[in-house]
């Protein structure tokens, strides 16, 4: 699965702002606050959903600050070339959630629903965790480390994202 775009109406500090990725592995990086953790949360749970049981307290934490929309999309292509937009309404507590082939708009039954719609688990064959531990990178898995080694811990975490 490689990322084309996000475009994310409201989502925390993120409102009304479009991200084109390029192909390969992406990197998320930017000033402290400027939304970096809250843009790799939006793109996990566009394809992952919410399966907790108490999901409400990872939903509300999310909410614009400054927007009444609370919504996002996600472009994607497939290793098998398709390329499928994913969108949800995270403002509704069902989270409507529809997937679409483009550029058909076709819509895709079995990776829409509602909140616990999982593109990502359908695709992927991974769960949320297993998809984070896997793919995703954050910076406080190098920060605060007496030993000066976070440069090589990342170094070495970039090698096994990429399969080096």
């Amino acid at each position: 699965m490689i990322l084309l775009e996000a475009d994310i109406g409201g989502f925390g500090c993120l409102v009304k702002q479009r991200f084109t990725f390029g192909e390969g592995l992406t990197i998320i990086h930017g000033p402290n606050e400027s939304g970096k953790t809250t843009l790799t949360e939006c793109i996990v749970r566009l394809l992952f959903g919410y399966p907790e049981h108490q999901y409400m307290a990872a939903l509300k934490a999310r909410k614009p600050w400054h927007s009444h929309a609370y919504k996002a999309a996600l472009i994607y292509r497939l290793d098998d070339g398709r390329v499928l937009e994913t969108q949800r309404d995270f403002s509704q507590d069902n989270v409507p959630t529809e997937t679409v082939e483009r550029p058909l708009m076709r819509r895709v039954p079995e990776l829409s629903g509602t909140k616990r719609a999982s593109p990502g688990w359908e695709l992927l064959h991974l769960s949320l965790e297993t998809f984070e531990a896997a793919a995703v990178m954050r910076a406080g898995e190098f920060t605060g480390r007496a030993d000066g080694k976070s440069y090589q811990l990342l170094a070495e975490r970039i090698a096994e994202l990429v399969g080096a």
